[in-house]
């Protein structure tokens, strides 16, 4: 009974000592890993979610700022054709009651 006790007893710090064994390598092929990871994000000339997300929503303000301004554009060229038509009507009849 003694032996299977100290035979678990063994077999539990060897796990144990294994497990920790992954963890450290685990965390040491991480920090490997980054570096590496981040020269080929750059070799390919990608970008981080971040940025991406934050660039993304520049274009978007930008687009709907641009559909705002066409629609202000078009109301005022309609505008300026509206009043050039009533100047020019309103010289004709200045035109026809002078003679």
């Amino acid at each position: 009974m003694a032996t299977s006790r100290r035979l678990a007893s063994d077999l539990f710090r060897l796990t144990k000592g294994a497990a920790r064994t992954c963890r450290r390598i685990g965390r040491e092929a991480a920090a490997r890993g980054m570096p590496a990871r981040d020269r080929l994000l750059d070799r390919l000339g990608l970008v981080p979610r971040e940025e991406f997300d934050a660039v993304r929503e520049l274009a978007e303000n930008a687009r709907l700022e641009n559909e705002r301004l066409a629609e202000r554009i078009a109301g005022l060229e309609a505008g300026g054709r509206r009043r050039a038509t009533r100047r020019r009507s309103t010289a004709k009849k200045a035109g026809a009651s002078a003679p």
